[in-house]
């Protein structure tokens, strides 16, 4: 019976010359461009799409290391994530991480939408104003103790809290699920807040 994984070995792939797609087993193969570059690929299906994960050349990534490679690679898909989007993030400069770099993709994201152009202003003042504390820190740092130290000064003036500082927006660069309005304190005057905005209009 044909083998299934670990096809190849360590000699044999290094005679491996001509052009083509070579496989290991369990997506991993060794791919031979026509210029006789050779690359180690992991290929897989994410949300029913082929996609492609470029493990390094063989010059550089022996057979062992592209196994071990495409292990944590089918570790990550079991677990409902894209391999590559999690290589991407993880080498991502640490800067792009911070709650200020988050804040602001969030609003490149949101600003379309936006019909005034000095909403983007507003944004970042009131950020700036009331999370100023967390404004550098790597946003997977940032939880709710440190939310609840930045918002103390505006619930001490609970009646003249902005609507567009609360928790929900506060919390908007984390990726975990962490519900930022089930926190009694945040919530109470969110609701007085925007019931004083009401009362106003």
């Amino acid at each position: 019976m044909a083998r299934t994984t670990n096809r190849l070995t360590a000699r044999g792939v290094m005679a491996l010359k001509e052009p083509g797609l070579f496989a290991d087993g369990s997506g991993l193969y060794l791919r031979v461009d026509q210029t006789g570059a050779r690359r180690w690929v992991w290929i897989f299906h994410y949300h029913k799409k082929r996609r492609e994960m470029g493990l390094g050349s063989l010059e550089v990534v022996g057979l062992a290391d592209a196994r071990a490679a495409a292990d944590v690679a089918r570790r990550i898909l079991a677990d409902g994530r894209d391999p590559i989007e999690e290589r991407r993030l993880a080498l991502m400069p640490s800067t792009s991480r911070l709650f200020s770099a988050v804040a602001s993709d969030l609003m490149d994201a949101l600003e379309p939408s936006w019909k005034s152009p000095k909403q983007r202003g507003q944004w970042e003042a009131s950020l700036m104003q009331h999370a100023g504390q967390i404004w550098k820190a790597d946003v997977s740092a940032v939880d709710t103790a440190m939310v609840l130290e930045a918002l103390k000064p505006v619930v001490v003036r609970c009646r003249r809290f902005p609507p567009v500082v609360h928790g929900q927006r506060l919390g908007a660069g984390r990726t975990d699920s962490t519900n930022w309005r089930d926190h009694e304190t945040i919530t109470t005057c969110r609701d007085e807040a925007f019931s004083h905005q009401r009362g106003r209009a």
